[in-house]
């Protein structure tokens, strides 16, 4: 965005997404807004701003892309979505928690459904879920084998050494 001439500095753009304050009006921003660990996410918008192909005007300001991103996040992530997540006793947050888990330790479509039934049966198992890409979210690296330092990192990401689900989404999941 800063490369074509959308927003003057990149800091403009993060800053929305780190707090997500502006953006309450959409219901699921307000749902992780209320959590009592939404602070302590690196951001709070991450798994939100759904990665799609869109057109985006030269005068657009960083709030406008921001709630462009957002609102096809609404439009993906149906009723039908909202259906089975409740069946399944998850939140919307917790959905799109696995699925960024899911998108970054796949690789490609293909895996998803594996990837995603390894997760679930550790989750049913109380097994931790173990997945190098929650490890290195707040290490900002991507690489294929860990060293015992980062799958010990104690973080709120990291699901070496926590329980469950990270805090938050660890990128922003494709619809696939």
């Amino acid at each position: 965005l800063k490369e074509e001439g959308v927003i003057a500095q990149e800091e403009d753009f993060l800053s929305l997404c780190r707090t997500g304050e502006s953006f309450r009006a959409y219901y699921y921003v307000a749902d992780v807004l209320a959590t009592p660990n939404a602070g302590r996410r690196l951001f709070a918008l991450e798994g939100y701003l759904a990665p799609d192909t869109y057109e985006i005007y030269t005068n657009a300001t960083a709030q406008d892309v921001v709630k462009k991103l957002l609102s096809q996040t609404e439009a993906v992530f149906k009723a039908e979505y909202h259906d089975r997540a409740d069946e399944i006793g998850m939140t919307m947050d917790e959905v799109i928690t696995l699925a960024s888990m899911i998108e970054k330790e796949a690789g490609k479509t293909d895996d998803y459904a594996r990837v995603s039934a390894v997760f679930t049966n550790r989750l049913n198992a109380g097994m931790r879920l173990e997945s190098d890409p929650t490890a290195t979210y707040l290490l900002g690296v991507n690489k294929l084998a860990l060293t015992q330092e980062e799958t010990s990192a104690v973080n709120n990401y990291n699901t070496y050494v926590i329980d469950g689900l990270p805090i938050g989404p660890i990128c922003n999941p494709s619809a696939a």
